[in-house]
């Protein structure tokens, strides 16, 4: 299976989302007195999900 480099932009920018997302989640994690650390990994899988949804509709 050959591999485009549009696929290759389509990871790269997966992978910065995640980071970006990931460093959203320890933010609010650290700030967060009651540690809300569960609903914001339900958070990132809805979020995740979405841009799923819209990357691969626009693909």
């Amino acid at each position: 299976m050959f591999i485009g480099s549009e696929d290759f932009e389509f990871i790269r920018f997966l992978s910065i989302m995640v980071v970006l997302q990931l460093a959203t989640i320890w933010l609010e994690h650290k700030n967060s007195l009651a540690g809300n650390f569960s609903s914001s990994i339900m958070f990132l899988l809805i979020h995740w999900f979405d841009w799923f949804l819209f990357l691969h509709a626009h693909a």
